[in-house]
């Protein structure tokens, strides 16, 4: 039914009068063929029944005095009838009396408590004749005569054969005959279609439709056209209106799209205020709250001002110095404004002064340290070196809190095209890598799979990669080897200032 939908109209036209053809001839067809077919069957029927019941009445005699010679050259009579299949002659006790076999597919007659009451038995392949065989008004025996179906198969496939071939020339008669009517009808209707194709694709309402018909269609070609003239009257005022509400919307747009853009902004720096205020009065407080207890424990005299609770204080102070130090460090690198003053250097050297320094924390740890930076020789490249030593240092100081005793970090380099990269690999606890997208996010902390044991705000690595990226450089974070996380640095090969 769609592609029915789809169809031009002439095309449409068509397929109703060959459907209609179809239907109609198909239908006589088999109304035909059945009537045929029964009146058929009839006529065999009859046939049989005449021929069985002079063969019984020739027979009676020879079946009551046991005479088989005769009764077998009478039943043979039969052979001369087409299509037939076996007579069989059963005498009063329903033993075979004698039996003649035509065909060679049948190779013995049926018991007689097989053969059917009635005095007919038709199916698909046969037909058979059971006639009793009666002397002086006493049933003597019985008679069966099958004969083939075949000749009347054969007829009922001619018939169809027939049919199809005569179906076939009518829906190519029909075909034609409707190729040349349906012109009458489809040319208006296309070209009113043409029009409307053009008027649309062109916007021209001065395009006329033309017609010769009186009926119908030209009635509606006629008022399509008087449309077009009321339509073309009316354009220069619709595009007029069209073009003020036009200009109407693009400003109330551009206006809207402005206050969109301007309370989204809003929203936004709402939000990131209210979590960076959050952030830093979480950071600020638990520093401060230790050196507030330690100070009060030394006032009130449960703790001595010894050179341990001193150093313990000094502690505190240092690590609420180094979160402020981060949080103007996140401000500077947020609004891009952390100053940079590069020169060429080796970066092999740079990297190693930073383990140098951290060389000692890794062995208080019992953490191995790997470095293989060969690859870094006589390379140098433009950089803030004291920038890049804060990345570095940044780096060094995560790997030392997040690895677990008595394990290991490897850092060594490779190059690509493009970057010159640095990696930095550890051991367990790892992240998930669900995770590891958010390393470099602020104030981003795992506490569950990296077992925090010391302090820091989360700011770090964010820090680092603000550094890095205004280096041209990139930062990934991935799962590492040793069960850890791998931390890759690229910056720039050759870089320019």
């Amino acid at each position: 039914m769609l592609l029915f939908r789809r169809l031009p109209i002439k095309y449409k036209l068509i397929v109703v009068v060959l459907l209609t053809t179809t239907i109609g001839l198909t239908f006589t067809g088999a109304v035909y063929l059945s009537y045929d077919k029964i009146k058929q069957r009839e006529s065999l029927i009859q046939e049989m029944l005449v021929l069985s019941k002079v063969v019984a009445l020739r027979s009676a005699v020879a079946l009551s005095f046991n005479d088989r010679k005769n009764a077998f050259a009478t039943i043979s009579t039969l052979s001369i009838r087409k299509n037939m299949r076996l007579i069989c002659m059963y005498d009063q006790f329903g033993e075979i009396f004698v039996q003649y076999f035509v065909v060679k597919e049948e190779s013995a007659c049926p018991s007689i408590e097989s053969l059917p009451k009635e005095a007919l038995r038709l199916n698909e392949d046969y037909l058979d004749t059971v006639i009793a065989i009666v002397r002086n008004n006493g049933k003597i025996g019985h008679l069966l005569v099958r004969v083939s179906l075949d000749e009347l198969k054969e007829r009922v496939d001619n018939q169809i054969l027939v049919s199809i071939v005569t179906l076939f020339c009518s829906l190519f008669l029909a075909f034609l005959l409707t190729s040349r009517l349906q012109r009458q009808i489809y040319a208006p209707i296309s070209q009113l279609g043409l029009v409307a194709e053009q008027i649309t694709r062109k916007r021209n309402y001065s395009i006329r439709a033309q017609t010769d018909n009186e009926d119908e269609l030209g009635e509606m070609v006629r008022a399509f056209n008087d449309m077009l003239n009321e339509i073309e009257q009316d354009k220069e005022q619709m595009n007029s209106i069209a073009f003020s509400l036009n200009q109407a919307k693009l400003t109330l747009t551009s206006k809207n799209t402005e206050l969109e853009a301007a309370i989204s902004e809003i929203k936004l720096a709402k939000n990131e205020l209210s979590k960076f205020t959050s952030m830093i009065s979480h950071e600020l407080r638990t520093p401060l709250t230790v050196l507030q207890c330690e100070v009060e424990l030394m006032v009130d005299g449960i703790r001595k001002p010894t050179q341990e609770n001193l150093d313990s204080l000094q502690e505190e102070v240092e690590h609420f110095t180094g979160l402020i130090n981060d949080m103007f460090e996140l401000v500077l690198s947020d609004a891009r404004t952390l100053k940079y003053n590069k020169e060429y250097r080796f970066l092999d050297k740079l990297l190693t002064r930073s383990i140098e320094l951290f060389e000692w924390k890794f062995k208080e740890h019992e953490i191995e340290l790997v470095v293989d930076l060969r690859s870094l020789k006589n390379i140098e490249t433009l950089i803030d070196p004291h920038r890049i030593k804060q990345v570095f240092d940044n780096i060094l100081n995560n790997c030392l809190k997040y690895t677990d005793p008595k394990g290991k970090l490897c850092i060594f380099s490779d190059e690509d095209d493009t970057y010159i990269w640095l990696h930095f690999q550890d051991t367990a606890p790892g992240v998930n890598e669900s995770a590891l997208s958010q390393l470099f996010d602020r104030f981003y902390r795992v506490e569950e799979s990296r077992n925090r044991l010391t302090g820091g705000a989360g700011l770090g690595l964010s820090i680092c990669k603000t550094i890095t990226e205004d280096h041209q450089g990139r930062i990934l974070a991935r799962p590492s080897p040793l069960g850890g996380v791998w931390i890759s640095i690229g910056l720039l090969k050759n870089q320019s200032s």
